[in-house]
């Protein structure tokens, strides 16, 4: 029979180890006790049943001391190589800012939207050509639902949607009405993370993926669009309040359909073949912008995560509103 000793709380190599002591050794003497809080165990006689039970005590103790500085090695090492190979990730909690930001205009009406972490993904797919690895170096706000109607009147005082309903995404705006929104909304409620924008067709389609590789947020097979997104199999050609369908996995409604959405970026067919590959926030100039997202009317197709559609900033209709974006300053 054994007698384990409770170890010591140090943090040290040995303190891992617990002493073991054979139910025959004195256990009342205080020079004894000493020598085994000063890692020096007293010789029992090696003599008759004490000395077989001294024989395996040192069997066990010295395997018990090779099995920890076996464990103690391996660990150190695990912690070097860590440390050696880890990168400062850029995320809500290292630069200090809320996961989640609710924008006051005013009236009770409020924007709610999502911290997008810095990352990289795959943008693009075999009709939006070519993928390609893009990388955001900065995280974002991104508006968790589309814009309301409501939320649009509460900055510009008009609502010129044709569906009309508070809950419903405003549409029939064109981007060039979307850019009077935001810098009417920037001068009511600016705040101190930054300034608000459309987003670029980049931090959409991070957003929109939520790490998924395949063609909608929630993986590669379209039935499932009827739970994530309006769009023409479903919606009864009319757009819906936002938020009735399921969110992707970073809690973003409506990415798949109820009304397209407008981007910062210019748009060009070839522009994946030469944007580069931090950052991208699309050509210095062109003749329409970025539309994404699929609407009420569209295909499933017309719906995945990299399609892209463009249209005149002039353009208007009641399939287009807009997301709002809000980007972290330098």
């Amino acid at each position: 029979m054994w007698t384990v000793v409770a170890p010591s709380t140090a943090v040290r190599l040995g303190s891992l180890i617990p002493y073991v002591l054979p139910e025959s050794y004195p256990k009342n003497s205080p020079s004894q006790l000493d020598g085994y809080n000063s890692r020096q165990a007293p010789l029992p006689a090696a003599t008759g049943t004490l000395s077989r039970g001294y024989n395996s005590y040192m069997k066990r103790l010295t395997t018990a001391i090779m099995l920890g500085l076996l464990f103690a090695t391996s660990s150190i090492a695990q912690v070097i190589k860590k440390a050696a190979g880890t990168k400062r990730e850029i995320t809500a909690a290292s630069i200090g800012v809320a996961e989640k930001l609710a924008v006051d205009l005013g009236g009770g009406v409020k924007i709610d939207m999502i911290i997008v972490s810095a990352g990289e993904f795959t943008m693009g797919d075999n009709e939006s050509k070519p993928s390609h690895t893009v990388k955001l170096t900065r995280p974002f706000y991104l508006g968790q639902f589309e814009v309301t109607q409501e939320q649009w009147k509460a900055v510009m005082g008009n609502n010129p949607s044709r569906f009309t309903n508070p809950s419903n995404p405003v549409e029939r705006v064109s981007w060039n009405d979307c850019q009077e929104f935001i810098a009417k909304l920037n001068a009511k409620a600016g705040t101190k993370e930054g300034k608000y924008s459309l987003p670029t067709e980049a931090q959409w389609e991070y957003a929109c993926r939520a790490g998924s590789e395949n063609k909608f947020c929630f993986g590669g097979d379209k039935a499932g669009l009827l739970d994530y997104g309006w769009h023409v199999k479903n919606s009864e050609s009319v757009a819906h309040p936002v938020g009735g369908k399921k969110p992707n996995a970073w809690g973003f409604y409506d990415m798949h359909g109820n009304v397209a959405e407008w981007c910062h970026d210019w748009h060009q067919p070839d522009y994946y073949e030469k944007s580069p590959t931090e950052d991208p926030g699309g050509p210095a100039a062109g003749t329409v912008r970025v539309v994404r997202g699929g609407f009420w009317g569209a295909s499933a197709w017309r719906s995945r995560s990299a399609y892209r559609d463009h249209n005149s900033p002039r353009r208007y209709g009641r399939h287009l509103g807009l997301r709002l974006c809000l980007v972290q300053p330098e």
